[in-house]
């Protein structure tokens, strides 16, 4: 996982958050794959500091009234203090950006998705892992950073078990 010393880095979209958080049957392994390599230096996981807003509760508490549990928030919110975990902010050129990319970018619909875009772009981050299949998965290879290289979209099993895993279950879903 490593190349030339340095650390993989790796964009986490909101889902990835709560899959891992929530511990989703169908996530749960290839993210805790993931999030194990960065405990060990293997990686680096980059998010928009949007993923801090978008992960807002755990599934206990889809229906629950406010205020939300404390022992929820501490969860959610030490996630995103691992040193591991690099926190972008939402900086008036990322903005500038993921406006152009949704206005631009045909089957684009969340601007939530275009802000993840338009980071990873920024910052170079030439994989993005995400499981909307919706919004982002079909962009893969279709959008540049600001170096000019094509960033691919897919979900963590390409990460962790190969492209031929990660296609068969892609067409599964």
């Amino acid at each position: 996982m490593k190349r030339l010393g340095k650390p993989v880095r790796i964009y986490w979209d909101t889902c990835a958050f709560i899959g891992l958080l929530n511990g989703e049957p169908d996530k749960k392994r290839e993210l805790e794959i993931v999030y194990g390599f960065a405990r060990a230096g293997k990686v680096e996981i980059w998010t928009s500091t949007l993923s801090m807003i978008e992960c807002r509760r755990l599934k206990d508490e889809k229906f629950a009234e406010k205020p939300l549990s404390d022992g929820n928030d501490a969860k959610i919110s030490d996630i995103f203090k691992q040193p591991f975990i690099k926190p972008i902010p939402m900086a008036v050129d990322i903005a500038t950006t993921a406006r152009a990319l949704w206005r631009k970018t045909d089957g684009l619909n969340k601007y939530q998705d275009a802000v993840h875009l338009a980071s990873a772009a920024r910052w170079d981050i030439g994989i993005v892992h995400t499981y909307d299949r919706d919004d982002l998965l079909h962009l893969s290879e279709r959008v540049r950073s600001l170096n000019g290289n094509l960033i691919k979209i897919h979900y963590p099993d390409n990460t962790t078990d190969g492209e031929l895993f990660e296609y068969a279950k892609q067409q599964v879903k």
